[in-house]
């Protein structure tokens, strides 16, 4: 019992949620930011065709994606902000993020383990600032592991990419890749 029990209880974590945004209304949610807010670690967030005015979080663990053939264009809702943060080992694939000083941006939190993510088939158009931001390397990171695939950044206002893995205390920054 205790063998099916434990079985049973790891299969239920990796059953991974997806959750639907549509801002006709017509899913889970009408915005990125309110599918983000239902999502969880391992969770995909598919955001059908539209115009999202809005500056969002994508929390640990979490896929962001543009759903099959969707045409997605996340807006930066305040030009000083970033339109879209990613988080620890998260995932951006298929939109377009326009606007937002930089376009896309990631704190390195550094929690002792390895932090991956990957933005795939992604567009960053015309940010304030760099079009997709790194900053910091914790003491006691194990590293960070960036994968940049089939992605464009244009017109930024600042670099196109903009990498600050100085440590901010301590060694940090150690084994960390970077693949463009």
């Amino acid at each position: 019992l205790i063998t099916l029990l434990l079985v049973l209880g790891s299969s239920h974590l990796a059953l991974a949620d997806v959750i639907e945004v549509d801002p006709a209304g017509n899913a889970d949610a009408d915005t990125i930011a309110g599918g983000l807010l239902l999502a969880a670690d391992g969770d995909v967030v598919d955001v059908r065709s539209g115009h999202y005015l809005e500056s969002v979080t994508v929390p640990p663990g979490v896929t962001l994606r543009a759903a099959d053939s969707a045409v997605v264009r996340i807006i930066g809702a305040v030009w000083s902000e970033p339109a879209v943060t990613l988080s620890a080992s998260s995932t951006l694939d298929g939109v377009t993020v326009y606007g937002g000083g930089p376009g896309l941006s990631y704190l390195w939190a550094g929690d002792g383990g390895p932090e991956g993510l990957l933005i795939t088939d992604v567009l960053i158009e015309a940010s304030y600032g760099a079009g997709l931001q790194v900053q910091g390397a914790p003491a006691g990171a194990a590293g960070l592991d960036l994968s940049l695939r089939r992605s464009e950044i244009l017109r930024p206002a600042g670099a196109g990419v903009d990498l600050d893995l100085t440590p901010t205390s301590g060694p940090g920054g150690v084994n960390s890749t970077v693949a463009i």
